[in-house]
Formats: C-alpha cells, structure tokens, sequence
C-alpha cells in the first residue's frame, strides 16, 4: 500500500490573542506592547519597537478587545465625524483631514453623511452609541436637535464650519468676512453688473454681498440656484445667461457653482475674465486646474481641525471645563478669474 501523505492545515489564527502573550513571544513588557499598539503618540515606545510589535500583532492575528479596553480606560477611540454631504469635494476633502488627524490621535473615526438640512432628529445610533464623541461639520440643525432630545447628554460634542452650534465646543469659519474681502474686490475691479449665485438668502455670503453692494451704492442681483449638480447648475447659469445677457462678474455661493459658471460661459463663447469675472468659496483644489485658476475664498480646513481636536480632547479630560470657542478668517485667494 502506497503512503499517503496528509498535508496538515495551518492552525487558525487565534482571535482571542492577548497582549500578554504578544507581550512573551517578544520578550517585552506588556505596558509596552499596550502603548505600542494603543498609543500612537506615546513617548515610551521607539518606532522601531513600535513597528516590531504593530508586525507581530499582525503576523499573529491579534484583535483588540474594545470592549475589555473601555471597560479599562473608560474610552473606546472611537469617533463619530458628521458630516453636511461628504460627497461634494469640499466635504470630502474635511472628511479625509478628521479622518487623518483622528488616526494620527489614536482614534478610529466613523464617518456619517448627516444632513445640516434635514428635519429628522438624529439619535446616537449604533456605532454612534459606542463613540467617544462626535465632530459634526457644518451640521447645525441635527446636532441641535440631539441636544433637544438630549439635554443631559454627557458625550463630548465638537461643532465646526459654517454652520455651528454655539451651545457645545465650536471652531467656527466666519465666511462673512471672506465675502465682504471678496465682493469688495468685485466692485474695485468690475464697473458692470455684479451677479451672486447663491444657495440661500440667510447665507453669510449672501449677506456680505448685500452689504456691500450696499454700501458701495450698486445695485445688487441675487440669484437663487439650485444646491444641485455642476451639471445641472452649468444648465441653470447658462439659461440665466440667455435670457438676461451676462453680467460683469459672478460671486458663486461655492467652487462646485463657480466651475459651473465657468463651464456655461464657455458654452455660451463668453471668455473669463475678459467678458466676466468668477470668485468662488471653498479653495478646492480643482480650482487651480482650470484653464483659467478661479479665484476662491479658501477655508483654513488644516487650522480648524487641529484646534477642534485641541478642545475635544481636553473636554474628554475636563468634563465640566467651560464652552470652548474659536472663530477663524478665510483667505481670498485672488487668481486669474477675477484679475483686470
């Protein structure tokens, strides 16, 4: 009879691994491997151990016991990030910062796409509920209404944008500045008629163009688009442009209906800026890659999430600490859209 030969089938990789016993195959301690694994920025672990212990977890299938580990600390690192439509590239782009700061802290963020428009209440959901606190961008409606709901609610709460909330912890953007530099930059170099595309009537940036027409005693003309796609917002602008002829700049609510702007005067043979001026909101990056670089009042996204991780985590430590608040200034990047 011939030897079979039976090929035995590697052991499974053991789920319930601890840092203990990571901790004996590498022969350290097992403060060490906890902070190495746990505590990115911990000052008591070289990167080289760090790397050698981050491999071995791997290597040997370890899984942290989130439930043991916030039964211990009294936190889980998770974090909830809201966000006002993560799908546009300015949110996106938000989105990818907290989602990068977060990690670099030792967190593990979970990104919800919540409405700042919607009228439904939004309750601690699962994963929500296991969250150590939730950074909301530009969601003020929802966020209020879970105070609402909740008012002894005892979760760190971050608001940061636009559209905050200045009952809770807040990094606020002040666009009405932004907008007040930027239409006044309008009317210093554009004699004609100065257009505002525009979301809403009780926007910061519609405010400041009313303003400042205003003041510089211009007739102003606001126009309320669509908050919809380029696409659909190049066919809005380029219907506009048919029936009332094209003014002498436009002030675009955001970048996404600034390149839809430029998009439509193309259609149409109209050239930037020679026969109009375009300024946006935002400072997406896609701006700068258009035949023609469109001015933009661009956010310190960087700043104000640094800082909003400087208050939440000094809520988590200081419970009872007084409101946290900061207000950061835009910068209008003037480029070729808006020049002559």
């Amino acid at each position: 009879m011939n030897e079979t030969s039976i090929r035995k089938k590697p052991a499974a990789q053991n789920s319930k691994l601890t840092i203990k016993e990571i901790a004996c195959k590498l022969d350290l301690s097992p403060a060490t491997v906890s902070r190495a694994l746990h505590d990115p920025e911990s000052p008591f672990v070289s990167r080289k151990t760090r790397r050698r212990v981050q491999e071995a977890a791997a290597q040997l299938g370890y899984r942290p016991n989130l439930t043991g580990r916030a039964l211990a600390t009294g936190r889980t690192h998770l974090i909830s990030l809201w966000i006002n439509n993560p799908y546009m590239p300015y949110y996106a782009n938000i989105a990818r910062c907290l989602h990068q700061e977060s990690v670099k802290r030792g967190y593990h963020p979970i990104i919800r796409s919540v409405s700042t428009l919607s009228s439904e209440p939004t309750h601690w959901e699962a994963p929500d509920g296991l969250a150590d606190g939730i950074i909301a961008s530009d969601v003020r409606e929802p966020l209020l209404k879970l105070l609402d709901l909740s008012p002894s609610l005892r979760r760190p709460l971050l608001s940061i944008g636009v559209l905050c909330v200045q009952k809770v912890d807040h990094v606020a953007i002040d666009l009405y500045a932004g907008a007040v530099e930027a239409v006044e930059h309008l009317v210093s170099t554009r004699s004609g008629r100065i257009t505002a595309l525009q979301y809403r009537e009780n926007d910061p940036r519609a405010v400041a163009y009313h303003d400042v027409m205003d003041r510089a005693g211009r007739a102003d003309e606001l126009v309320i688009i669509p908050d919809e796609t380029r696409s659909s917002n190049r066919r809005f602008i380029r219907d506009y442009i048919e029936a009332r002829g094209h003014p002498a700049a436009f002030f675009c609510h955001n970048d996404d209906v600034a390149i839809a702007a430029y998009r439509a005067l193309c259609d149409l043979g109209l050239r930037v800026p020679d026969d109009v001026a375009i300024v946006g909101c935002d400072g997406i990056e896609d701006t700068e890659y258009l035949p023609v670089p469109i001015t933009t009042i661009v956010s310190p996204v960087q700043e104000m999430i640094a800082i909003g991780w400087q208050f939440l985590e000094h809520r988590m430590d200081e419970p009872s600490a007084p409101i946290q608040s900061a207000t950061l200034l835009p910068k209008l990047e003037i480029r070729e859209s808006s020049m002559g």
